[in-house]
């Protein structure tokens, strides 16, 4: 792993909750209704022995989100298709 990477120790709530899900899914496809309640116990019951065993479980920051270009309630876009901005419509002339 690069150094770069800035981790920081999982939330264990944030773990328990990942495991618990793991044990209730294999991709989008649940195992069974009624294992809901054994994933959860097992998931803390796991993360109890992670901690007991001395690991310690870290985290990668979030990912960048992405975010849409600004447009003010007229319409204008900085750096439109035509000079000041703003976009002209198919048929508009």
């Amino acid at each position: 792993m690069s150094a770069s990477v800035n981790l920081s120790p999982a939330d264990p709530a944030e773990l328990e909750q990942a495991l618990a899900h793991a044990l209730r899914f294999d991709g989008r496809k649940q195992f069974r209704p009624s294992g809901e309640m054994m994933a959860k116990i097992t998931a803390a019951h796991l993360l109890e022995q992670l901690k007991q065993a001395g690991y310690v479980v870290m985290k990668k920051p979030p990912a960048a989100r992405h975010v849409a270009p600004a447009c003010g309630p007229d319409g204008n876009v900085p750096g439109g298709n035509v000079p000041g901005g703003k976009f002209i419509a198919a048929g508009e002339v």
